[in-house]
């Protein structure tokens, strides 16, 4: 019984030491040059990046964590879109303002946009989640 209990202790501690997300390092900001102009915390630019998603029509509340680097970014944003709204054409709208929003900022598109879609429900004070796949950037290889 005493081993039973030390192996569950046991699992339960080496599964919290699996990460659920890479750490998000600092974005580096350099000229054509090579010169360094600025580093960007990922949380500053996420914060930005959910805001202005949140002004897309039939999003409701929207998250979105970034890693990598200027010139090869990944966005994930996760998203709760009305029970009444267009979902797939609310998906895209989405998508798109993540990409401009990241090409205008760092002048280069993200190399990926993931989307975790949440339903709003009405009828039940809990959301259905749905997973919409990862799309390269609408434009790919990007230039400087």
């Amino acid at each position: 019984m005493g081993s039973v209990l030390l192996l569950a202790i046991g699992l339960v501690l080496l599964i919290k030491q699996v990460p659920r997300k890479a750490a998000a390092s600092p974005l580096r900001l350099t000229g054509s040059d090579g010169t360094l102009l600025a580093t960007v915390s990922p949380d500053v630019i996420a914060q930005a990046l959910s805001e202005r998603a949140e002004d897309v029509p039939g999003v409701q509340r929207c998250s979105v964590w970034v890693t990598g680097s200027p010139s090869n970014l990944w966005v994930q944003a996760t998203v709760t879109v009305a029970e009444n709204s267009e979902v797939a054409w609310t998906v895209s709208e989405l998508r798109n303002r993540l990409d401009q929003d990241v090409s205008s900022s760092l002048g280069k598109h993200a190399r990926q946009i993931d989307v975790l879609l949440r339903l709003e429900q009405a009828t039940k004070p809990q959301s259905a989640t749905h997973t919409v796949t990862g799309r390269h950037s609408l434009e790919s290889g990007g230039s400087n």
